[in-house]
């Protein structure tokens, strides 16, 4: 078997992805997007949360079986 020429400095083996995947790190700027995307979220879903207040829900509208058997 012949061995395959990797670029000095390059370490391409899935231990080295893990070990970089998995490494400690500073998450204040994902609790900075989770507090600028919340307000986002909220907004997007708030005509959903209006209707299953007023008792209209997903199976209301889409009840129709996929299948006549």
């Amino acid at each position: 078997m012949s061995e395959v020429a990797i670029a000095p400095g390059r370490d391409l083996r899935p231990r080295a992805l893990s070990a970089w995947i998995d490494g400690f790190g500073d998450i204040r700027q994902l609790e900075l997007l989770r507090i600028a995307i919340g307000p986002i979220v909220i907004l997007h879903l708030w005509p959903f949360l209006q209707l299953s207040l007023d008792g209209i829900a997903y199976s209301d509208r889409f009840g129709a079986p996929y299948t006549a058997w």
